[in-house]
């Protein structure tokens, strides 16, 4: 998930590095293209895993994974960007399909919601650091290949400690499995298993299952759509150091996924988890509290960008006063507490997603789960937003945008991203 992070905050200087050779919907593309690639093998992956060794797909796709992300911070061309980064989402939905299906299999029942957040915990805390890096590193004059090449060399490592391990650590099914994680009686246990084109039709009748899956890609949308414009928001908005901007997205994601983190999955354990239909009835309904919560901060958040939008001669004040703005740090809040709630709902989200399932199906019904994910949530984020604003550029002629035109244009991505979360609320009533 490092990249996932390091991406936005590397925007700036990726437009400063290229002479500003990237338009508002090209960065937009680029910020969704590695979801694509997620979306467009995710299903392939799931498939595979049912019938393949895990760790030998693992180990695989980390080195692939490594390979993409040095690239991309090492190539200039935008052609070869976007494969790079294509690639990058291609080997990470192997990771993430495998990882779900592995929790659930995995974890002790009373525990599981809170294992899922741990998963949780563990991406946002990728993308976190590599918001950190990438910000840093890039307000302070390196160049933005640092951040990117560093993350491959981590991977590496990361490979070479994968490759010691056994490979009975990584089956993602307790029935039908060898202790070196290969599948006994392949014949048999392949006979089960219902051909991927069936397999989807009963999920797609499954209105919990597709329900849960639009709801986890509507955090996802607003996660990384808000992630997408931190950066050049709050800068040019109200002309803030780019090293306390950076700064205020880790307090503000970090403090806000943290207490949602801690407090949703341990609450949604403790009244049953969903393991039964009327435990998974009472985490609905809790459930339902948090989206609630969500929609309330995403009702004070627009307030404060219209207040912004409302000043209309788009004047930025000096920065140290902006940081006494009260609808600076209105913002902030508000946009902490869609944090909390998110990060408290999407692991029993995710939970439910693949408890409805049976065992033999999971590996793909993870897979379309991720692929509704990174369309509608991951890549429609940064895309859908970007493609706004390139829209009231063009209808409003605005072909160099001055800086206040500017701030306006990126007050009307930002609003428009806490628009689409307010239908979160109308979704859980289903």
């Amino acid at each position: 998930s490092y990249d996932g992070g390091g991406t936005p905050a590397s925007l700036d200087a990726i437009q400063k590095e290229s002479n500003n050779a990237w338009s508002e919907a090209e960065l937009g593309i680029l910020g969704a293209i590695d979801k694509i690639g997620i979306a467009a093998t995710s299903l392939i992956w799931g498939r595979v895993l049912q019938r393949c060794n895990a760790k030998l797909l693992l180990a695989g796709g980390l080195l692939v994974n490594a390979a993409a992300a040095f690239l991309f911070g090492s190539l200039r061309n935008k052609i070869l960007i976007y494969c790079t980064k294509l690639f990058l989402g291609a080997t990470q939905s192997l990771q993430g399909v495998w990882a779900t299906v592995w929790v659930v299999t995995m974890a002790p029942p009373e525990f599981l919601t809170m294992w899922l957040g741990l998963v949780g915990f563990a991406a946002g805390l990728g993308n976190g650091i590599g918001t950190a890096i990438a910000g840093f590193t890039t307000a302070n004059g390196l160049p933005y290949s640092f951040a990117f090449q560093l993350q491959a060399g981590v991977l590496g490592a990361f490979w070479v400690m994968l490759i010691l391990m056994p490979p009975r650590w990584f089956r993602t099914s307790l029935s039908g499995v060898r202790d070196d994680g290969t599948k006994a009686e392949e014949s048999d246990e392949s006979a089960k298993i219902p051909r991927t084109k069936a397999q989807l039709s009963l999920l797609i009748k499954n209105d919990v299952y597709v329900n849960t899956a639009l709801q986890i890609s509507l955090i996802m949308f607003q996660m990384s759509g808000i992630q997408f414009l931190w950066v050049r928001f709050f800068v040019s908005t109200w002309n803030l150091n780019k090293s306390w901007v950076t700064t205020m997205f880790l307090v503000v994601s970090g403090i806000g996924g943290g207490i949602g983190i801690a407090v949703g999955p341990a609450y949604i354990d403790r009244m049953g988890g969903y393991q039964s239909a009327g435990a998974m009835a009472k985490s609905i309904q809790a459930l339902e509290v948090f989206n609630f919560v969500a929609f309330l901060s995403a009702i004070v958040g627009i307030f404060c960008v219209a207040f912004r939008v409302s000043l209309n001669d788009g004047s930025t004040a000096n920065a140290w006063e902006d940081w006494g703005d009260v609808w600076l740090w209105l913002l902030w809040v508000s946009i902490g507490m869609l944090q909390v709630a998110h990060s408290a709902s999407n692991a029993a989200l995710c939970g439910i997603n693949i408890q409805v399932v049976p065992e033999n199906m999971r590996t793909v019904a993870s897979g379309a789960e991720m692929t509704i994910r990174n369309i509608l949530g991951y890549a429609f984020g940064p895309l859908l937003p970007a493609l706004f604003m390139s829209f009231l550029e063009w209808n409003w002629s605005w072909q160099n945008p001055t800086q206040s035109q500017q701030v306006k244009l990126l007050c009307f991505g930002m609003g428009f991203v806490l628009v689409v979360n307010l239908c979160g609320i109308i979704n859980m009533r289903k």
